[in-house]
């Protein structure tokens, strides 16, 4: 089922201000290997800094023009760690124990992040994740470089 947490989700109100700082703390920056980058999407820019181990932190500044589950958590919370992210190896078998076991998913098609490779995220809302969405990709789905 999981295999691991792979990265939290932070959002953030400036994503070129948010990098320079990530950069400076972590002594890292988000284009320095595969697992890392930055990219343009239709409702959000997204710096992915990657670590050791394959842990990453993500940063996400909504578009504040196109709704999202990520602007509304910046309209409500301010910045922060919006959610964390767990990657498994069998999401319709993680969905079912997840529904079996009482909590409510939101499923969706991320197609903008890697157009060769969209791939379905089920989204825990935060009123069960303690504060925080929890989110849940399939291995399967992703690129090699992000497995």
């Amino acid at each position: 089922m999981i295999k691991r947490l792979d990265h939290a989700i932070m959002v953030v109100k400036s994503l070129e201000e948010s990098t320079r700082i990530f950069q400076n703390l972590l002594h890292m920056r988000p284009d320095e290997n595969e697992s890392g980058f930055i990219a343009e999407l239709p409702k959000f820019r997204v710096a992915m800094f990657p670590f050791i181990g394959h842990a990453r932190v993500e940063l996400i500044e909504p578009k504040p023009d196109v709704e999202s589950r990520f602007r509304t958590f910046l309209e409500e919370h301010g910045e922060g760690v919006m959610a964390l992210s767990f990657f498994t190896d069998d999401l319709n078998g993680q969905i079912q124990d997840l529904k079996k076991n009482g909590f409510v998913v939101e499923e969706e098609i991320q197609a903008a992040l890697f157009p060769e490779h969209p791939f379905r995220i089920v989204w825990v809302p935060p009123q069960r994740g303690y504060g925080i969405w929890l989110e849940f990709v399939d291995t399967h789905d992703l690129p090699a470089f992000e497995q």
